[in-house]
């Protein structure tokens, strides 16, 4: 079985950066670097490709304040925040409260990044699955067992699809309206396939016929032209 090619987004302007992070990534054939350098095109590729790891130049935000701040939120909705390595130019406590802040955590200078990536390339299937994550979740009298796939709602313990849980975990971290082809780009991240948008309002569907049977709620709705969102 042919491994599949992983991709990583690198937006950087540096060419001693790219050079350094293609001979990292050399020895590993299905990895492959897609170097961008302007923000606009790098929250565009976000937004319509997936990407396993996502590499960020700090001095690629001097761009544009208001563009870079976009960036950020487009990763931080599709929790690619967890997924980025973004490299300073010096490690210190302003860059690390500059980003440790917006829910960054994997903050680097170059050396660093020399030793970590290596490590990051060679495991990164543990890298993506076996991130610690919270077992169980609570949210407004919603209790999310991540774990065993099952909620708590309304005292009643109801048994849970895995991507329905996904949904709702996804549902809780927007905390608002969220249309269908956000939802859409997130389980695509998260499940590494592609998912219809037809596969995902059945399954909302399915989730919502469960809660209801059990509580008589139907816990997420739909705002026409807005998109879904949790009742509690």
């Amino acid at each position: 079985m042919i491994e599949a090619t992983k991709k990583i987004l690198c937006i950087t302007n540096n060419f001693t950066y790219k050079e350094q992070l293609r001979r990292i990534s050399s020895s590993h054939p299905n990895i492959s670097l897609i170097f961008v350098s302007n923000i606009s095109n790098a929250i565009l590729d976000l937004q319509t490709k997936k990407f396993t790891l996502i590499i960020i130049e700090d001095d690629c935000f001097a761009q544009n304040v208001a563009i870079s701040c976009q960036l950020l939120s487009t990763l931080i909705s599709l929790c690619m925040n967890q997924y980025t390595l973004i490299i300073v130019p010096r490690l210190d406590e302003a860059y690390f409260t500059k980003y440790i802040q917006k829910g960054f955590t994997y903050i680097v200078d170059m050396t660093t990044t020399k030793y970590l990536l290596p490590a990051v390339l060679k495991y990164i299937e543990e890298f993506k699955s076996q991130r610690p994550r919270p077992e169980k979740i609570s949210h407004k009298g919603l209790i999310l067992d991540t774990q065993s796939h099952y909620i708590i709602f309304k005292n009643c313990r109801i048994q849970m699809h895995s991507m329905w849980i996904v949904i709702l975990h996804f549902l809780i971290k927007q905390n608002s309206c969220c249309d269908i082809a956000k939802i859409q780009k997130y389980l695509e991240i998260i499940f590494e396939r592609s998912i219809s948008q037809s596969c995902i309002s059945a399954n909302i569907h399915r989730l919502n016929k469960r809660v209801k049977c059990a509580t008589g709620i139907d816990i997420i709705k739909n705002r026409y032209g807005v998109g879904y969102y949790l009742v509690l």
